[in-house]
């Protein structure tokens, strides 16, 4: 009788190992990507396929509500049906709910009295104080790094924003993981996360194919818009051979850009001017030709953002300056459809 009871707890202890065997190695994730008071969205991967679940509530010990997503055929991040997206509906604004996350049955995050939960987004007419943090050239692997997320982590803002630059130094899956991810896991278990495309993230695979990036692929992000133009504009002096480069006028108060080689993106010439009543401050235009712009009728507005390294170095970046869309700064075309006007 013994024997069988020995046998029969062996086997129970195999069972079980064999049913937590998940690990997740990447996230969760928490995002909003229509940035709606209902919604959220929570992300992550493990190193074993399976259909995902999350349980959640308002109350930590009965999590009322549960939403299952079949298992991924495919993933454009990871190996099929171990990349794990699921977006919960009919949330009420401003209000914290905890979580458990699930796959293929098995919990591999679980919650309590202390999360990990998240926040949704304040209804429009809650005319409370919205507490949030913006990073940006965050993504190095280093100690202070990790201070300022310990810092982000202590004050549970209701979201993280960025400004690019997330991901040193390429904005390849290694950067991702190892230098910026690795660094932020316990804040991004609760906050909101709304990334932005800088230039170091888009080296790995070029500004042209940003759609192709690490960033673009990982994260689920707003696109409203239609991304007209999205160029680096490189340092480095002018040179005549190539009729490309930078030049200084005498005052060293305006820079200009030229490129003979058929332009970045259609952008042939660069002006950046210093700012006389804003020291600092630096503006610049841009003007092109030859470029082209396919645009759908529903695009409009358009979405632009021009990176601007230093006119003086071959590297070092000067200034960046976005356009939105809709509300915000936007580009539009005129009514030839000829010319694109951003501000």
């Amino acid at each position: 009788m013994r024997a069988n009871i020995l046998l029969l707890l062996a086997a129970t202890l195999v069972m079980a190992a064999r049913a937590s065997a998940v690990t997740i190695t990447r996230g969760p994730i928490i995002e909003n990507p229509d940035a709606v008071t209902s919604m959220i969205t929570i992300a992550w991967w493990t190193d074993t396929a399976g259909d995902s679940t999350v349980d959640y509530g308002v109350n930590s010990a009965a999590l009322l509500f549960s939403n299952t997503v079949p298992q991924a055929g495919s993933c454009e991040i990871g190996a099929a049906g171990t990349c794990h997206i699921v977006t919960l509906s009919g949330l009420l604004p401003g209000t914290r709910y905890y979580y458990r996350l699930k796959v293929g049955g098995v919990i591999v995050q679980n919650t309590g009295s202390s999360g990990p939960y998240f926040t949704t987004l304040k209804d429009p007419t809650d005319t409370t104080d919205l507490f949030f943090t913006i990073i940006g050239d965050w993504g190095q692997a280093s100690g202070h790094e990790q201070s300022v997320s310990n810092l982000q982590d202590a004050a549970d803002p209701q979201m993280i924003v960025t400004v690019g630059d997330n991901a040193y130094q390429n904005g390849a899956q290694s950067d991702w993981d190892n230098n910026a991810l690795a660094y932020y896991v316990n804040p991004m278990k609760r906050v909101t996360f709304f990334p932005t495309l800088g230039n170091h993230d888009l080296n790995s695979v070029g500004a042209s194919s940003w759609a192709s990036s690490v960033e673009i692929k990982m994260f689920a992000l707003p696109r409203t818009s239609q991304t007209v133009v999205d160029a680096i504009i490189p340092g480095g002096a002018y040179y005549y051979a190539t009729r490309t480069g930078w030049k200084v006028n005498r005052s060293q108060t305006t820079w200009t850009y030229r490129n003979g080689l058929g332009g970045i993106q259609g952008l042939v010439k660069v002006t950046v001017k210093r700012s006389v009543s804003s020291p600092g401050i630096v503006s610049f235009a841009t003007n092109g030709r030859n470029g082209t712009y396919p645009v759908a009728p529903n695009g409009l507005p358009l979405a632009a953002t021009f990176v601007v390294d230093s006119p003086t170095a071959q590297t070092g970046q000067c200034g960046e300056a976005t356009f939105p869309g809709s509300p915000g700064p936007a580009c539009h075309l005129n009514g030839l459809g000829n010319t694109i006007t951003c501000k």
